[in-house]
């Protein structure tokens, strides 16, 4: 079973530093477990995320550290 969910910024836009992104849809797909991670929006404005097994919601810790790779406070919304 697969699920979706997006990490939307509060601030406007990501802003992710060199190479930030890609250490991003690491985290997630490890530890989420994420099958798909992608950037929507031009400028960006949030992240997508297709995720394995039943859906939850992030982890503190792990939004936490996803928030400082992407340079703003993120919105966690499910997708239905």
């Amino acid at each position: 079973m697969t699920y979706e969910f997006d990490l939307v910024a509060e601030g406007g836009e990501l802003r992710f530093v060199e190479r930030g992104f890609e250490r991003v849809r690491f985290l997630l797909s490890e530890f989420q477990p994420a099958s798909r991670v992608t950037l929507e929006g031009e400028p960006p404005t949030r992240i997508r995320v297709c995720a394995d097994g039943q859906p939850v919601t992030i982890a503190p810790g792990l939004l936490a550290e996803v928030e400082e790779l992407a340079g703003t406070t993120l919105r966690f919304e499910m997708r239905t």
